[in-house]
């Protein structure tokens, strides 16, 4: 089994394809002649969402523009998510469109959501604050999902907090993915060369 990590660009400018819309591209690329089960997981910068209209971004992700339109579907060209599902690969989950499996929200100084974003992940049906879905697990060639969740979505108490002066902080501005994932035998087997 193969697991492959990264962390794609955030940066992009408008009336551009999104680095990490590339940055997937090549990934798919340069994976594509592997045969044994593969894992990819890491913060994508793209949400499924992305590119969207002006307007209830509070994120700052891609916006539609001439290089790209607006999300309606799987768009590989501007999208690093649709680009790894339109290279064949699954989304472990959970659920990456579903408000409450938004992954990205938290404060920089770690100490709970952003103030300047929570009332709008709200609005937007997350009540932790978190607003956009960036990171995920990918898996193909075999390697099969058992189930997935997220942790270190809660604030501020609770597991994988640690004292921060007078108050408590997270350990990420992130929410953390977690996939378990089976490898059945055969999947193994086949991708070795030779058999």
């Amino acid at each position: 089994t193969r697991f492959v990590s990264t962390h794609l660009e955030s940066f992009w400018s408008p009336d551009d394809v999104p680095p990490s819309a590339i940055q997937s591209g090549q990934l798919v690329r340069d994976l594509g002649s592997t045969t044994m089960p593969l894992v990819v997981l890491g913060d994508f910068n793209a949400d499924p969402r992305d590119p969207r209209a002006p307007g209830a971004n509070p994120g700052d992700q891609p916006e539609v523009s001439a290089a790209c339109l607006v999300q309606t579907g799987s768009l590989p060209t501007c999208n690093a998510y649709w680009t790894m599902v339109a290279g064949g690969f699954t989304d472990a989950g959970p659920d990456s469109t579903a408000p409450g499996n938004r992954s990205w929200g938290g404060a920089a100084d770690l100490a709970g959501p952003d103030a300047a974003r929570v009332d709008a992940a709200r609005a937007m049906g997350n009540d932790r604050g978190f607003t956009d879905r960036l990171d995920y697990v990918f898996v193909r060639n075999g390697a099969e999902v058992v189930r997935a969740y997220l942790v270190g979505a809660t604030w501020p108490e609770g597991e994988g907090t640690w004292p921060c002066g007078e108050r408590v902080c997270m350990a990420s501005d992130h929410a953390g993915v977690v996939a378990e994932v089976m490898i059945p035998v055969s999947a193994s087997i086949d991708a070795r060369p030779g058999i």
